[in-house]
């Protein structure tokens, strides 16, 4: 994939059908979600994995359209950490919108570029919220707070 500011990152498609593009936490590389991939695809689902470090939203952006060049009419993002972040903030950029977001706990906030609270307070994407009590980036309270901002 390659991103509108120029970064190319790998990615790696598993299985067909209505596609679900992962997004990793910083720490981490496309090979670390690898084992959820291919469960999607076990499960009839096409799911994309792909390094998103230098230019996460650029990316991420560059992914879903790829996705829909070869075909892809649902499209779905999962992600954790600050891949839920730019999930988020992506989702509420592309045109046509994403099917849905699903959202595993993470950053809010990571810099004014990076302003989950505020993509979701302008996108009309359906979200899915999974946070626990003791996610040290996204708490029960704060998970709510970002549910509400879609009603507003």
């Amino acid at each position: 994939m390659t991103s509108a500011a120029g970064y190319t990152r790998a990615a790696a498609v598993y299985g067909s059908g209505p596609t679900v593009i992962i997004a990793h936490q910083s720490d981490q590389t496309r090979c670390d979600v690898v084992p959820y991939a291919r469960w999607l695809r076990d499960h009839q689902y096409q799911a994309v994995v792909v390094d998103l470090g230098g230019d996460w939203t650029g990316v991420m952006a560059a992914t879903i359209k790829a996705t829909r060049d070869r075909g892809s009419r649902s499209v779905q993002l999962l992600g954790a950490a600050m891949g839920r972040n730019v999930s988020m903030i992506v989702a509420s950029q592309v045109s046509p919108p994403v099917s849905s977001v699903v959202s595993l706990g993470g950053e809010r906030r990571v810099g004014p570029e990076y302003d989950a609270d505020a993509a979701v307070a302008k996108s009309h994407v359906p979200l899915f919220i999974v946070t626990s009590e003791n996610d040290g980036y996204l708490l029960g309270p704060e998970a709510r707070s970002l549910i509400t901002s879609l009603w507003q």
